[in-house]
This record gives C-alpha cells, sequence and structure tokens, in this order.
C-alpha cells in the first residue's frame, strides 16, 4: 500500500513473504529521501543546504560509487556513517550506554 505523509512517500507492507523480498534487495535500496527530510524536519538544517545533502551520490563506502562526481571532501554520506559506526559502537556504545543507565536510574 502506498501512503504519502507530507512530502515523503512510503509504502506499507505487509506478509512475510513480502518482507523477505524487500530484505533480500535491501542493499540494493536507500534512505537518503528520509534523511533528507530528517536533516531539514527534525534536526533543522537549513533549506538551502539540502540540495548540498541531496547531490551528494556517492554512497557510503570508502570507494566511491560509480560514475559519482562528488568530491571526496564532500561526500557527506560517507563521513556520516563512518561516524556512526565509530560513535554507536564499541567504547563510544559503552559509554553511551553507561551515560544512559546512570540518567535512567537517577
Amino acid at each position: 500500500m502506498r501512503v504519502k505523509l507530507g512530502p515523503v512517500k512510503l509504502y506499507l507492507v505487509a506478509g512475510a513473504d513480502h518482507l523477505a523480498a524487500l530484505f533480500r534487495v535491501s542493499k540494493y535500496m536507500s534512505t537518503k529521501a528520509g534523511v533528507l527530510v530528517a536533516l531539514e524536519n527534525i534536526f533543522g538544517t537549513p533549506s538551502e543546504a539540502i540540495p548540498f545533502y541531496a547531490a551528494d551520490d556517492s554512497g557510503v563506502n570508502p570507494i566511491p560509487a560509480p560514475k559519482s562526481q562528488v568530491k571526496p571532501e564532500h561526500r557527506l554520506n560517507f563521513f556520516q556513517v563512518r561516524a556512526a559506526h565509530k560513535h554507536l559502537s564499541g567504547n563510544g556504545l559503552v559509554r553511551m550506554t553507561e551515560h544512559l543507565l546512570g540518567v535512567l536510574g537517577q
């Protein structure tokens, strides 16, 4: 089922077979549209900066996607994913979890 929530078009998928089929091809899917909406509407990124984020077609891997013309220093998707992996795993995750548990324990 196709659903439109403001500027975002979403699809609701029901049934284990349909979900399994989606997971099999998930490496070909992108969350870019959702990230752009979140940047502007949740994180307060200025509207004039959104096209800069949208233009990054280099992907999240260390080696840019074929045919990408994005300069290395403008690879925002790669830098954001690398930062998330660095700070939301290992020692970074341990420190964040300890802090959260401390707050919850108060």
